[in-house]
């Protein structure tokens, strides 16, 4: 469903705490961890291309990188 399915559960577990805590510093903490999280997975992403190539790129347009359904 998604290329990155470990960082999608920590997204949804950093929301639902962001929500329940409905603080600001737990607002600001949740989009902090939320871009090192994005910047992980694209880092992992350029990896994953350098070694598998052609094959990755196909794979990478056939299924998102974070959010389920969502166009590639």
């Amino acid at each position: 469903m998604v290329r990155h399915p470990i960082y999608t559960g920590l997204l949804l577990a950093i929301l639902a705490t962001m929500a329940a805590k409905g603080t600001v510093w737990g607002v600001a903490g949740a989009i902090l961890i939320t871009v090192g999280i994005v910047m992980k997975a694209r880092l992992e992403e350029r990896f994953l291309r350098g070694e598998l190539g052609s094959a990755y790129d196909d794979y990478a347009r056939r299924v998102p990188m974070l959010v389920p359904f969502a166009p590639s």
